[in-house]
């Protein structure tokens, strides 16, 4: 699938609560140019305002500066 393959690349982010409960996610992609780009980010409402969709995007912004982006 798209999730396992982007997964096995190191392209997506999970956010878990303390028991395990999956509370968000976030997916990158990388462009046919070598761009890398967030493509999606999601965290459940029952979640929300607790700053993980903030780190997720920081994440994903950690990791296409690794992979050498200028990031905003």
């Amino acid at each position: 699938s798209a999730l396992a393959e982007a997964c096995g690349e190191g392209r997506l982010w999970v956010a878990a609560d303390a028991s395990g409960t999956l509370a968000g996610f976030a997916l990158a992609a990388v462009l046919d140019d070598g761009t890398p780009l967030l493509e999606e980010v999601d965290v459940l409402p029952s979640f929300g305002r607790r700053g993980l969709g903030a780190a997720l995007v920081a994440a994903v912004a950690d990791w296409a500066r690794g992979r050498g982006a200028d990031v905003l």
